[in-house]
């Protein structure tokens, strides 16, 4: 059922084996992680797996034997958090979005144009982090990874917060990113917004990730990786 994976595909974005620990436990041992350009991979496991581990240390070249460092800026990985650190601030959203010192780097009005282009108004971009509303705070997120010019985008839940016109909107702007050639890795526990998006799936098993080809509740008799 295994079938070898091909090092030399020119779509692939990573093709990489790491271990990943957190608090002393070994969350993955000797993972494999093959990432294509245009496909969305749903990420599944239990609560507590370490999912969410993952995708932020892939964001922020943590892991050994991923693009690291050296690489990083080669291979740009986005995450977008499902609450994100400091959205408490008091502070208005274009100069939260200041405080990524990417973003910083491109300036004020690039970040305001983008977020025009996201649909922000200037009420909303003017408004405190703080009272943004969860969808808003994704939508933010996704411009900064338009910004970034993001390879790989890691969404956890990524349809949570969202009311019906948003999750329409979020499902036409991923379809557009892989179109442009990025990818995907998402978690969800809405099984039908997996079943819908997600070309792939990748579980962790026995701390591996086990990757197929197929949708969410789907015969995984394809396995991949």
């Amino acid at each position: 059922r295994y079938r070898p994976i091909d090092d030399s595909h020119p779509d692939d974005l990573c093709n990489v084996e790491f271990s990943l620990a957190y608090g002393g436990m070994i969350l993955l041992n000797s993972a494999r992680l093959h990432v294509r350009r245009g496909h969305i991979y749903g990420l599944l496991g239990h609560n507590g797996c370490g999912k969410s581990t993952l995708m932020r240390a892939i964001a922020t070249g943590q892991l050994e034997g991923f693009p690291g460092a050296e690489e990083l800026m080669a291979l740009k990985a986005c995450y977008v958090e499902h609450d994100i650190d400091g959205s408490n601030a008091d502070i208005p959203t274009i100069d939260f979005c200041m405080q990524e010192p990417v973003l910083a780097q491109l300036g004020k009005d690039a970040i305001y144009q983008k977020l025009i282009d996201m649909e922000f108004t200037d009420e909303l971009i003017n408004k405190p982090i703080c009272n943004l509303s969860g969808g808003w705070k994704m939508k933010m997120q996704l411009c900064a990874a338009t910004l970034m010019n993001a390879d790989i985008l890691m969404l956890d839940e990524a349809r949570g917060h969202l009311d019906v016109n948003n999750i329409a909107w979020i499902k036409g702007w991923l379809n557009s990113f892989i179109q442009k050639g990025g990818s995907i890795i998402t978690t969800s526990h809405d099984s039908s917004f997996l079943n819908e998006m997600c070309t792939h799936l990748i579980e962790f098993q026995k701390r591996k990730l086990n990757t197929v080809k197929g949708t969410y509740g789907q015969d995984m008799a394809e396995v991949v990786e």
